[in-house]
Order: C-alpha cells, then sequence, then structure tokens
C-alpha cells in the first residue's frame, strides 16, 4: 500500500508534464507574436479616423461620456457618426486607460494584443472546420506573414479588435457555444458594424436549418443584449 501510495504522485506529475509543455510553448508562442506586432506597430496614430476613437476614449475616461470639452465652458468635441456607431472600441480603450496609462499607450497595447490574438484565432478556426492542425497551421503562418496584414494592423483602431472578435465569435459557434458566439458577435458589430451584415447572413442562413434554428435564435439574442448594453454603457452621440 505505501509503494502504491510512493508511486502516485511520480504518475500524476508525468501526465502533467505534456499539460505544462503544452501551456509553455503556447505562451512562449504568444510571447514571440506579441513581439513581432510591437516591432510592426507604427510610430503613431495616422489612421484618417483614428483620432475620433483617441478623443472617444478620452471624453469616456475623463467624465463617462465620448465627449470632449475644450476648455473650462467651451464647446463639446462630439464624434463622428462613423466613429460614433463603433463604441465598443473607444470604451475598451478608456477601461485600459483607467490603469494609469494614456488613451494612447492603451489603443496601442489593445491594438497589438488583438493583432497577435488574431493570428491563433484564425489557426484553431481553420484547424476546426478542417479538421486539420497542419490547415490551421499554415493558415496562422499566412496570417503573420502577410505584409498587407501587418501593415494595417500597425496602426491603431478597431479593425483588429473586430476581426478578433468575430474569430473568436466564429470558432464559439462552430463550437456550439451559441450564447458566447453571440456575445462576441455583439462586441464585433458595436466594434465594426459592417460586420453585422456577416451576422445577419450567417444567423438567416442558420435560421433555415431545423438542426442550427435554436442556436441561431440563442446567438442572436446573446448579440442583440450585448449590443444594445454597450451602446447604453457608452452612450454615442449618433446624430
Amino acid at each position: 500500500m505505501t509503494t502504491v501510495r510512493r508511486q502516485l504522485p511520480s504518475a500524476v506529475s508525468l501526465r502533467a508534464r505534456p499539460a505544462v509543455l503544452t501551456a509553455g510553448l503556447v505562451v512562449a508562442a504568444m510571447l514571440m507574436l506579441v513581439v513581432l506586432r510591437t516591432h510592426q506597430a507604427h510610430p503613431a496614430p495616422l489612421y484618417p479616423d483614428g483620432y475620433q476613437y483617441l478623443l472617444m476614449a478620452d471624453g469616456l475616461a475623463e467624465h463617462g461620456r465620448p465627449l470632449l470639452q475644450l476648455g473650462a465652458g467651451g464647446d463639446l468635441l462630439a464624434p463622428s457618426t462613423d466613429a460614433a456607431l463603433k463604441p465598443f472600441y473607444p470604451g475598451l480603450v478608456a477601461f485600459v486607460s483607467l490603469f494609469g496609462v494614456s488613451v494612447t499607450t492603451a489603443a496601442r497595447v489593445l491594438g497589438i494584443l488583438a493583432s497577435a490574438a488574431l493570428i491563433p484565432l484564425i489557426g484553431l478556426l481553420v484547424a476546426h472546420l478542417c479538421r486539420s492542425r497542419v490547415a490551421g497551421l499554415v493558415s496562422a503562418a499566412v496570417v503573420a506573414a502577410s505584409p498587407a496584414v501587418a501593415f494595417w494592423s500597425g496602426f491603431p483602431g478597431p479593425d483588429d479588435l473586430a476581426l478578433c472578435l468575430a474569430a473568436g465569435s466564429a470558432l464559439a459557434f462552430s463550437r456550439g457555444r451559441a450564447d458566447l458566439g453571440g456575445g462576441l458577435c455583439g462586441l464585433a458589430v458595436t466594434t465594426r458594424p459592417e460586420l453585422g451584415l456577416l451576422a445577419v447572413a450567417a444567423t438567416v442562413t442558420a435560421l433555415i436549418t431545423t438542426s442550427t434554428r435554436s442556436h441561431a435564435l440563442r446567438g442572436a439574442s446573446a448579440a442583440a443584449v450585448t449590443a444594445l448594453g454597450v451602446f447604453a454603457a457608452v452612450r454615442p452621440p449618433i446624430a
């Protein structure tokens, strides 16, 4: 009996080693991707409407509204309608800035993390849909090595975050997690409204099939509740 008890810890440790090794490799790979995207980031937020989101985030962090007052008693600077329709990104930037960094730094950090996370998410999605780890690795490598993706990912803005949320939503739906997929979809749409067209098309397609109808309804409900919650929290001036 004593011999069996002595052998149990060693057996458990042997079983745990592959999991620890896998976790270590995942962390190391993510750190490498973060370093890569940090190196590829542009020195200034030059994207045409990038400053709109920073102004919204600054207003949110300052007084809880995506508006900036030009001096004491001055006029309120409101974002454009296009920027106001994307409230989740500036809201998240404002939240990160509460930890003692500027909104510009927060936007850079979010952009780097989102563009780095997009690479493994695409790989996981392709691997699951194609039932092939090789296809997933190749897809992730293509995204990581693409000069066009690297260039546009270097600008602080909502695009990388929206694509990351959309990929996460598609992966969740493909694994039968309708509530999680719908929630991520709602966040993606409030980050890039154009993704709503894909969401509507996917929902209509899923509603046609009986086996996926209940998942589509649950996902659509979760997406609608999440999107409404984001707009209610940020209260962007859409006028």
